[in-house]
């Protein structure tokens, strides 16, 4: 009996041990799935009236139960997408800073922006596996091109700055240019309790009609 449970407890542990090993590889496969399905969706026009979450201090940690409930939910609207080619980044846009929905793609800071006018600012995770979400955010250089789609349009902005400031350091989101300015946030590592963020920032090249040649970006 005793060598029985021996081996049932070990047997166990050894699944426990598998599972913890592939845990990491199973969330990243959840999010990329996540978000090739809603690169597939349709761009909305966005609601200027949604009651969205603009306070990044109630973004929450990347979890396995925030993950499963991303995967199960049927509230994200996207209203644009996002493409920096020189890192492989290609995500879908939100209004607002709504957790599930960061889990898929990136969001607006504030309420209202519009491309191409002002500061135009948005957010993303940093996963400890860097090739998804915002994690290559940080490998950007000066000059490398941003493309993003309302769906009707697609701005192009060229990166001006690569900074890494503190979490609280919040001047560089409500701060006005002269000259149209993408903003992009992310933390400045995959480790949790990251206390310093990666911004990039980004001027306005152009704007061009959303068609097949202009499309291409965004596949």
């Amino acid at each position: 009996m005793r060598k029985k449970l021996y081996t049932a407890t070990w047997i166990l542990l050894l699944v426990v041990g598998i599972f913890l090993i592939s845990l990491p590889f199973l969330e990243n496969s959840a999010i990329q799935h996540l978000i090739n399905s809603e690169m597939n969706g349709k761009i909305v026009q966005q609601d200027k009236n949604k009651n969205a979450n603009f306070d990044f201090s109630k973004i929450d940690s990347v979890s396995a139960s925030s993950i499963s409930k991303a995967i199960f939910s049927h509230k994200h609207t996207m209203i644009g997408k996002i493409s920096v080619p020189s890192v492989s980044i290609n995500l879908p846009v939100y209004y607002g800073l709504d957790n599930e929905e960061l889990l898929s793609g990136v969001g607006t800071m504030k309420p209202n922006q519009e491309l191409g006018k002002g500061n135009y600012a948005i957010a993303g995770h940093h996963m400890n596996n860097e090739k998804i979400l915002f994690g290559p955010l940080h490998k950007v250089v000066e000059g490398d091109a941003i493309y993003i789609t309302n769906g009707k349009k697609v701005y192009k902005y060229e990166v001006s700055s690569i900074t890494v400031i503190d979490q609280y350091d919040t001047q560089y989101i409500t701060k006005k240019y002269k000259r149209p300015t993408l903003t992009l946030i992310t933390c400045a590592s995959g480790t949790p309790n990251e206390p310093n963020r990666t911004m990039v920032r980004a001027k306005l090249s152009s704007i061009k009609p959303l068609n097949d040649k202009t499309a291409k970006y965004f596949k």
